[in-house]
């Protein structure tokens, strides 16, 4: 069995600190999330909007709570240098996975991955 693991996703360049929150909106029209960078004390100018269009499911964890903690899996990757040394990295994508694993095959769709163009810094 292969364990889960996880590799920064940099959809943006210049992602250098932490993100302070998250907005999350699922419509009709599918699921949106706002990451806010500009509320951190020395905070990046912009937050990151990611659009992903329809999703057949997803999950949201305090990082403490998450469920890497309870099972074995690979290192996440962190910041190596400067004031955020040693925090996770905030944009994660996951191999293996042990929560896309518990669905049949029968229930996912094959909806398609987030679009550079569906990705873009706001001010």
């Amino acid at each position: 069995m292969e364990l889960e693991c996880y590799e920064k996703w940099e959809p943006v360049d210049g992602i250098i600190i932490p993100v302070g929150r998250a907005q999350i909106n699922e419509d009709e029209q599918g699921l949106l999330v706002t990451l806010i960078f500009s509320e951190l004390i020395d905070g990046l100018n912009t937050d990151l909007r990611l659009y992903f269009g329809r999703v057949a499911a997803y999950t949201v964890h305090e990082e403490f709570v998450h469920p890497w903690n309870a099972y074995a899996a690979e290192p996440v990757p962190k910041f190596d240098e400067g004031k955020w040394k040693g925090w996770t990295f905030p944009l994660l994508m996951v191999k293996h996975s042990v929560w896309l694993k518990s669905f049949e095959d029968h229930q996912l769709i094959d909806y398609s991955v987030v679009r550079q163009s569906d990705v873009g810094l706001i001010e």
